[in-house]
């Protein structure tokens, strides 16, 4: 029986940059072209300038052959190809974040910007009628209401299998998750779900746009590429006239570049420009 690996050809990266370029055509700019297909910039330009030396995932490649520009007539078969006919790519060799990572990008920034935080001590999982609540992380900091030292869990969202799967795993958990807060638990003011996927960070936007909590909660975005703060998105709460009740959603703020992470008064996560940052301080722009 002949393996189907060993029918696979290799990555071309050159092919791949060029049908990337010209997928996005002569009349959009790189930027506009991963806004409309809901790509991560950073990914397009590394894979558009033949700096990626390893397949590209599939459900990048899928979003291309959407939104290629009609006259490129660049399709997915010639994408499949151009990546070496790596079908399997899709999710289970995506670069992931480690956890270390992803809480140095989050801690390096908020200690940047001076905010006041600890680790509280001795988190442990909390287990009531069957329903289990474990943040992969938690700090103790000022930045959620600029004042006092608040509770801020993260939950850093690794995808182990295919989009439509993923999505409803994460669903059946989110609803795990208000069950326990409507049951007394956990005693956090803010949660955070950070995802690394841009094609699952969309569609957990489209399927809660009409959700709303009665307690604090956002979904952020990191490139695991460029490791770099993409955009938080605050979730609808029933929360009125509380200090800590996040924004509507028009506070959205996107970054393309690598940038550290701040969190200004409006409760939201936005990337802040190295250059900004003078002598060691942060200066508004």
């Amino acid at each position: 029986m002949t393996d189907k690996k060993m029918k696979k050809t290799e990555y071309n990266a050159k092919l791949m940059s060029d049908l990337l370029l010209a997928a996005k055509g002569p009349r959009r700019t790189s930027l506009e072209f991963c806004q409309q297909s809901g790509i991560s910039p950073s990914s397009f330009s590394r894979y558009a300038n033949g700096l990626k030396k390893r397949p590209c995932p599939v459900e990048l490649l899928k979003k291309i052959a959407e939104y290629a520009d009609p006259a490129s007539q660049v399709t997915l078969e010639q994408l499949l190809a151009a990546n070496g006919d790596h079908e399997a790519y899709d999710y289970d060799s995506r670069p992931q974040l480690t956890k270390n990572e992803t809480i140095g990008i989050l801690t390096t920034a908020l200690l940047f910007n001076r905010y006041e935080c600890h680790y509280p001590e001795d988190v442990k999982p909390i287990d009531i009628m069957g329903l289990t609540y474990s943040p992969s992380w938690c700090i103790n900091i000022n930045a959620v209401d600029g004042c006092s030292q608040q509770r801020w869990d993260f939950i850093f969202w690794q995808q182990l299998t295919d989009l439509a799967t993923e999505a409803e795993r994460f669903i059946r958990q989110l609803l795990v998750l208000v069950a326990i807060v409507h049951l007394g638990y956990p005693s956090f003011d803010k949660l955070t779900f950070v995802f690394s996927s841009t094609s699952l960070y969309t569609e957990i936007l489209e399927r809660t746009k009409n959700l709303h909590l009665d307690f604090l909660a956002s979904f952020l975005l990191i490139d695991p590429a460029g490791k770099a703060i993409i955009e938080e998105h605050p979730v609808a709460s029933t929360i009125k006239n509380d200090p800590l009740c996040i924004l509507p959603t028009d506070t959205l703020f996107s970054q393309t570049e690598n940038s550290l992470l701040s969190v200004d008064e409006k409760n939201i996560l936005r990337p802040v420009h190295p250059a900004t940052l003078i002598g060691g301080n942060y200066h508004a722009e």
